[in-house]
């Protein structure tokens, strides 16, 4: 005769973390959940006590001493033969940092061709002392301006 077969029950599942540890889901009924309600923001204070045509005065002289500075390189400017010939044309980014008295703190310059970065370099040095920052600028101040090698 042939023999019954036991019948298995299956075994509870568990879920496990990824220590490997059981993971206890317990949902909290709604009053037990965290209630958040809005905050009104803080009023911000201004920092200092500018009026707008101080701040638009202050800006206006700021561009006009930026312009400055990329004038007086500007006159400095010289395109290196060996590049003319080569035909190396492209765009120097020049970083600046400047003392109170407009002597050079620093000087960045980045450019794909080292003929173009070298000479833009030169134009900065040749042209030091810069202009001097105003009174009221935090010093050294740092300027960023690109000088453009074109041929004609």
């Amino acid at each position: 005769p042939p023999r019954p077969e036991p019948q298995r029950t299956p075994r509870p599942t568990r879920k496990l973390n990824r220590m490997n540890k059981p993971v206890i889901e317990e949902i909290l009924p709604m009053e037990e959940m965290a209630m958040v309600e809005p905050v009104e923001p803080a009023p911000v204070e201004p920092e200092h006590d500018h009026t707008m045509a101080q701040e638009e005065a202050g800006d206006d002289a700021q561009l006009r001493y930026i312009a400055d500075v990329v004038a007086a390189v500007e006159k400095n400017k010289f395109y290196p033969l060996a590049a003319r010939r080569r035909g190396l044309v492209g765009e120097a980014r020049i970083t600046v940092n400047i003392n109170e008295d407009g002597s050079l703190a620093d000087i960045k310059v980045e450019c794909d061709q080292p003929l173009l970065a070298r000479a833009a370099e030169d134009a900065v040095r040749k042209t030091a002392p810069l202009p001097r920052p105003n009174s009221r600028t935090v010093c050294p101040v740092c300027l960023v301006f690109k000088m453009s090698f074109k041929l004609n």
